[in-house]
């Protein structure tokens, strides 16, 4: 469910608010990191454990996903004013790297889902 938001299955070259981006992007990375999931306006959605309670096989398969956000994260708060900036010369690089860590979190996502048996996310590109 947390992999499942806009902010992540969307290209990087539709989204229209990078703030907004980045605040879900730290929501997911919280919730795996708490096991609290809010909406972009702050809304509770659900409660569970974080992800170290869970068993050795998921936290190793749970952390890439960790790191992949991590990236976006830092990505987006380096490269914002060129992400917002539609004329600047540096918008297209900075949108093209934003998906490509965008997929990166989705792939890490997906190797969990498949390790235990669930549908992995379509990527959009």
């Amino acid at each position: 469910m947390a992999l499942e938001r806009p902010a992540l299955l969307r290209p990087a070259d539709t989204e229209h608010n990078f703030d907004e981006q980045f605040k879900a992007i730290r929501d997911t990375s919280a919730f795996l990191r708490t096991g609290y999931l809010y909406t972009r306006d702050g809304n509770l959605v659900t409660g569970v454990l974080p992800y170290r309670s869970y068993s050795d096989e998921y936290v190793a398969l749970a952390t890439p996903i960790l790191g992949a956000l991590d990236g976006m994260d830092t990505h987006l708060r380096r490269s914002m004013r060129d992400l917002q900036d539609w004329s600047s010369l540096k918008h297209p690089e900075a949108v093209v790297r934003l998906d490509a860590k965008r997929v990166a979190v989705l792939t890490a996502g997906n190797k969990l889902f498949m390790a235990h048996g669930i549908d992995p996310i379509r990527i959009g590109l």
